[in-house]
């Protein structure tokens, strides 16, 4: 009879449980969704601009572009992450780049860029063109960046090229564009040590870069993680992310498009 009580009370307590965690995560999801009304002044602000770059021809959309940048630049100023996210909805209105790099491990200063690859996209996120060199290195990689990248040295050996060549046509091919990365800070800063290693720290360029997993986690504050792979399942991306450089800025470029319609009410 004991044993039956606190049988029954277990099962009480775990439901009980389980009805919290979900008024919870409806409450979180609610908060996301008050945070990102798009009726909310800075998103019809927003909602206009991206009105008036629409249909306009390739001149006219870059002077626009340009306009965005200046005031994007003025407005977004605070380094919070909602300021963050309002900043990259406002860069993606025009011509955009997804991007990603991937290395020899997770050490900015010491370990190497291995693939670096990106993609260039219009306003309504159609490809424009696209860039991906695999990149020489000396030594020989770590079995875990083998087996996650799928890169094996033989690949590297065959078609691996000079990073001197290799960054100076990513940043040829970037332009003034503004650039996405699924962890901007990680890519960034990656860029720019192997960048000052291969080619001086002259030579290092401040890229106008913006970031889906900060996005994610501001706008899609339900989700258990904000990995690649999840906020790119959660959004209907068709790419799969599979740590190589092309399928992941392909899924990362689905995530922008999904977080803008989200804001603008699109």
């Amino acid at each position: 009879m004991i044993f039956l009580a606190v049988f029954i009370i277990a099962v009480i307590a775990f439901a009980l449980l389980k009805f919290l965690e979900s008024v919870e995560a409806s409450r979180k999801a609610k908060d996301s969704e008050d945070r990102y009304n798009h009726n909310r002044p800075e998103y019809l602000r927003l909602q206009k601009k991206f009105d008036d770059v629409r249909g306009k021809g390739p001149e006219e959309q870059d002077k626009i572009h340009l306009e965005l940048r200046r005031i994007r630049k003025k407005e977004y100023t605070s380094r919070s992450r909602k300021q963050k996210t309002l900043a990259a909805i406002h860069a993606s209105m025009g011509e955009f780049i997804v991007a990603d790099c991937e290395t020899t491990g997770l050490n900015t200063e010491s370990h190497r860029i291995i693939e670096i690859s990106a993609i260039r996209f219009n306003i309504d996120g159609g490809q424009i063109h696209s860039f991906s060199r695999l990149i020489k290195y000396r030594g020989k990689l770590p079995q875990k960046i083998v087996e996650l990248t799928g890169i094996s040295d033989s690949e590297i050996k065959a078609t691996g090229q000079d990073p001197n060549g290799v960054y100076k046509e990513f940043y040829e091919f970037v332009g003034e564009a503004p650039v996405f990365f699924h962890n901007a800070s990680f890519d960034r800063k990656m860029i720019e040590s192997n960048v000052a290693r291969v080619l001086g720290s002259s030579a290092v360029r401040k890229l106008d870069t913006h970031c889906t997993l900060e996005m994610s986690r501001e706008m899609l504050s339900n989700l258990p993680n904000h990995r690649l792979a999840t906020v790119a399942n959660f959004v209907g991306s068709s790419h799969k992310p599979s740590h190589r450089g092309i399928a992941d800025a392909l899924a990362t470029k689905d995530v922008v498009m999904y977080l803008r319609r989200q804001a603008l009410g699109i």
